[in-house]
């Protein structure tokens, strides 16, 4: 019973702090929506249009009542990028830049009113805009930028018992024994809700038809503030690339106090594709050390169970903290794209899919087995046992699953 009970507890507390982004490093509790659990990203190809679905979701286990703070700025930024070689060589370029600006005000009726705004940054351009009210399934005022933000299901499923265990063995979906026989897997997040800010931007009305369709995009947000007359932006916190604060960096660890410390500063960067000098060398060891501890848990941590080279030639990769998505290509919330594009390119082949990320899509599986298999394995499986989330994203627009 004792072992039940502990396991019990040890699943309460692992929801609580260990998801994509979800509770990566300590926050205020005034700025619980300024913590950014989840960034999805993907394009859509219906009736000859194409547009592009960014999401963001913020605040763990949201509650009826939560609301999104009217002292924070939410923000997806996109960047052109080109992809330069490939293997070691690869590299990525920057180019263009637009940023997507979110707003909330309390209204008379007890809601919130929700302002985005799409401006290019050089030259300084706005360049669209959107209105509407917080929970309004109707999309806006701009059908080139149609806009949703509200409670939604929590996306994100996983298992932390299982994936935080120093050696991971096969997991398939139907494997009740390991780590703990007769524990089924348990999705921390099921029936979990968040705020969410989801936008569909019409990608040629808005960035340009036959432009370059490479973006990199990463989300932010940003306490306002202002120094006499003189609005100033604070970074709180920022996501691109899934799991690499708590799956990487972290190695499921809230004990190290010097890890927290550099978790907390690498999510307060200003800015995503460009991280502080002076403080790359730090990310970069943490990352490297972080990618090696990952490539060894098929042999619990055992220096014979090294499958990839030294120094781990994802590092640098995973320092370019944004998705990728290619708007040329189609997506849909079931895509299963991630890293792909990053991946053709270490593997000295052109990229197949739209790259980014989608909601519904097993992405602890595909990096688990990625990081622990080594480039040259795709099997055997690795996983955490979970299919996906018992209220699962849709095709339809705000996409997100629907809260309780």
């Amino acid at each position: 019973m004792t072992k039940y009970f502990l396991l019990i507890v040890c699943c309460i507390f692992a929801a609580s702090v260990f998801a994509t982004d979800h509770v990566d490093s300590p926050f205020e509790e005034d700025l619980a929506a300024a913590d950014i659990t989840d960034l999805f990203a993907f394009p859509r190809k219906e009736n000859g249009k194409t547009t592009l679905v960014l999401a963001m979701t913020v605040h763990l286990s949201a509650k009826p009542e939560s609301k999104f703070a009217e002292m924070i700025e939410y923000s997806f930024r996109l960047r052109r990028v080109g992809m330069n070689g490939f293997g070691k060589d690869f590299a990525v370029t920057s180019g263009e830049e637009f940023v997507v600006k979110c707003n909330f005000l309390n209204n008379s009726s007890g809601g919130q009113d929700v302002n985005c705004v799409v401006v290019r940054t050089s030259p300084q351009q706005e360049i669209s805009k959107a209105n509407t009210t917080v929970n309004d399934l109707s999309g806006g005022d701009n059908p080139a930028l149609r806009l949703f933000a509200g409670h939604r299901a929590d996306p994100f499923f996983f298992d932390p018992i299982r994936v935080q265990q120093s050696r991971l063995r096969t997991v398939s979906y139907d494997d009740i024994g390991f780590p703990f026989p007769g524990i089924i897997p348990k999705n921390a997040l099921a029936y979990s809700n968040v705020l969410a800010i989801v936008v569909e931007l019409d990608v040629n009305q808005l960035f340009g038809k036959n432009a370059n369709p490479m973006f990199g995009i990463a989300g932010h947000t940003e306490r306002v503030t202002f120094q006499g007359t003189k609005k100033v932006m604070l970074s709180v916190d920022r996501v691109g690339r899934p799991e690499v604060t708590n799956f990487i960096m972290g190695q499921f660890s809230i004990s190290n106090p010097d890890l927290n410390a550099v978790k907390k500063q690498w999510n307060a960067e200003a800015n995503s594709f460009s991280l502080t000098k002076s403080k790359s060398g730090l990310y970069r060891k943490t990352i490297e050390e972080g990618l090696a501890s990952m490539d060894l848990k098929d042999t619990g941590l055992s220096s014979n169970g090294k499958d990839w080279p030294s120094p781990h030639p994802l590092t640098d990769i995973f320092m370019n903290d944004f998705l990728i998505v290619d708007t040329s290509k189609q997506g849909d919330v079931n895509s299963s794209n991630y890293f792909e594009i990053e991946l053709s390119r270490y593997e000295n082949r052109g990229h197949k899919s739209c790259g980014g990320r989608t909601p519904n899509e097993d992405f602890v599986d595909t990096m688990l087995t990625l990081l622990i298999n080594g480039p040259d394995r795709k099997k055997p499986h690795r996983g955490d046992g979970i299919k996906g989330q018992p209220r699962p994203a849709t095709n339809t627009f705000p996409y997100l699953g629907t809260h309780e």
